[in-house]
């Protein structure tokens, strides 16, 4: 009997970006989410749901600095319209827009 890959667990939030010590929220119009299809690793990674115009996709932790972060973030979207934003305490620190392949994020 072999399982079709939808019928196998989904990794949770924590598991997908590596680290279940923070607390991941997510909000907005389409939550974030662990999935296996899309990653740098060949294991897992977090992906936003699917966003129409006017939509957010919300995913957030809170981490006591000073602190490095560091990840890595893909996005395939409208260019110079719908962005994914890094941001601390609302303050932008980065974004990117349009088909932008995996690039790493690393800010102290």
């Amino acid at each position: 009997l072999a399982l079709s890959p939808s019928a196998l667990a989904q990794p949770t939030l924590c598991e997908a970006v590596d680290n279940c010590t923070l607390t991941w929220n997510t909000s907005g119009d389409a939550p974030w989410f662990g999935q296996t299809g899309v990653t740098t690793d060949s294991v897992d990674a977090a992906q936003s749901g699917v966003l129409g115009d006017n939509q957010n996709s919300v995913m957030e932790t809170t981490v006591t600095g000073p602190a490095t972060v560091m990840f890595l973030w893909k996005v395939s979207s409208e260019e110079d319209y719908d962005f994914l934003e890094f941001t601390d305490n609302g303050t932008l620190i980065s974004e990117i827009s349009g088909d932008v392949n995996w690039t790493l994020v690393n800010t102290t």
